[in-house]
């Protein structure tokens, strides 16, 4: 019969990371908020809780609004939810007026029961989720309606039933304040996202100015373009940055050359928590640390105008990013064989262990038989080694040999040699007298 192994949401979508995010980056964010709306003394009081499970996020808010929700709209736009849950009978007035903005906003709406939101159950969750408990926290705390829509969210997202998300969310308070308000119509005409994936990369703002070279840098430019900054200061420092990168060329060259070999750190870092990291995650760190003097290089290089600017937001935190790694650098460099890795292959260094290195004595043996039984088959095929004919390790067949399909006539001429597969670049196949 059947067995569920996975369940998720489009806001929800943790359980099936791996097999969404493998081959393809995670440019947005995806996550679920939670409503409550009451009215007393002439208007409509809002607590809202967004929690990002990928992210390990938690926002909160708390505002006074009108019968429109332009405000809840506004925050809405801005944090972009793709699931929503309210408790909301549809007899109330304001159920009809909430639908329609969901819809407008392409939300998935959730109807929840008011015995969800209880704010003593959410303030037992508060304490468990909570990286820390600080000043933050405690005005989370101080609100029965956004405790009551953690508690609702708790419960939907099944947030217990994976240890892993244990004090690990940050918390972080929505002030609408800070950015420009925009409403739904506002944020649809300018094109600021692609209302499609398969839409043109340029059909967007984001999609013109996304030359981001990592994952992470597109998720903050996402950000950035839903939340316009009002603060003339904070406005100012991104100029200033921007302005030093577009007068010194060879500030963007060398950063642009480092960034690439920078992975997903969210990922991994969930990865590892969850208990399924390996080598290659180990491996992958390791090389974006390495990057770090390269990228403190290119700014200490930098002499422009906004010298002291690129110090403050960059210099000082890198420098200590690179003292905190510094233990991590050297464990692997004692424990990877890093000369394997180079060629895909994420072992650990056979002195560092005697069975280990025994078995590193028998795998060298069993490479000296692989490279024989190749040169054999290739003087057989009377085909230049590295051209004519390829040595390859794949996935499903290990050790294979591979040549164009062009000198697949050779192989059906030799009952010695079995082919296993024939793809776009080429025939894939082996030997019968020694399976490679």
């Amino acid at each position: 019969g059947w067995r569920r192994i996975a369940k998720g949401s489009p806001g929800n979508l943790s359980q099936f990371e791996d097999v969404l995010f493998s081959n393809h980056e995670m440019s947005q964010s995806s996550g679920v908020v939670s409503l409550s709306v009451s009215f007393s003394e002439g208007c409509y009081k809002v607590s809202l809780v967004y929690v990002d499970v990928l992210m390990k996020q938690l926002s909160f808010c708390e505002l006074s609004d009108t019968e429109q929700f332009c405000s809840l709209e506004s925050i809405l736009v801005q944090i972009s939810p793709k699931e929503v849950l309210h408790p909301i009978p549809q007899t109330n007035p304001e159920h009809s007026k909430l639908s329609q903005m969901f819809q407008r906003l392409k939300i998935f709406v959730i109807p929840q029961k008011s015995s969800d939101y209880h704010p003593e159950k959410g303030k037992g969750n508060l304490s468990k989720l909570a990286q820390k408990e600080d000043g933050v926290s405690a005005k989370m705390s101080s609100h029965d309606g956004m405790l009551g829509c953690l508690a609702s969210l708790v419960k939907y997202l099944e947030l217990f039933s994976d240890e892993s998300n244990l004090h690990q969310f940050e918390l972080n308070e929505v002030s609408p304040h800070l950015y420009m308000r925009l409403d739904g119509a506002a944020f649809s005409g300018l094109n600021v996202m692609p209302a499609h994936p398969s839409e043109p990369v340029f059909s967007s703002l984001w999609g013109i100015l996304n030359h981001c070279f990592t994952p992470q840098g597109q998720r903050l430019l996402s950000n950035w373009l839903k939340q316009p900054l009002l603060d003339c200061n904070k406005i100012r420092e991104r100029h200033d940055v921007v302005e030093a990168f577009v007068e010194d060329s060879q500030l963007r060259q060398n950063l642009s050359v480092a960034l690439k070999r920078i992975p997903d750190f969210f990922r991994i870092a969930k990865k590892v928590q969850r208990g399924k990291g390996n080598l290659q995650d180990c491996y992958k760190l390791y090389m974006a640390i390495k990057q770090i003097p390269l990228i403190l290089d290119a700014f200490c290089k930098y002499s422009g105008t906004f010298e002291t600017a690129l110090n403050c937001l960059f210099i000082t935190s890198l420098r200590e990013f690179e003292q905190d790694f510094a233990t991590y650098s050297e464990l692997v460099e004692t424990t990877v064989d890093l000369d394997k890795c180079d060629l895909g292959e994420f072992v650990i260094k056979h002195t560092f262990d005697e069975d280990l290195g025994e078995l590193r004595s028998q795998l060298d043996g069993l490479e000296e038989e692989i490279e024989t039984e190749f040169n054999r088959i290739a003087r057989l095929l009377n085909a230049e080694k590295g051209k004519g004919i390829k040595l390859d390790l794949s996935s499903t067949y290990g050790h294979c040999c591979r040549v164009t399909r062009k000198d697949e006539k050779g192989l059906r001429n030799n009952k010695s040699l079995q082919i296993l597969q024939t793809k776009k670049d080429g025939v894939v196949f082996t030997s019968s007298t020694s399976r490679l």
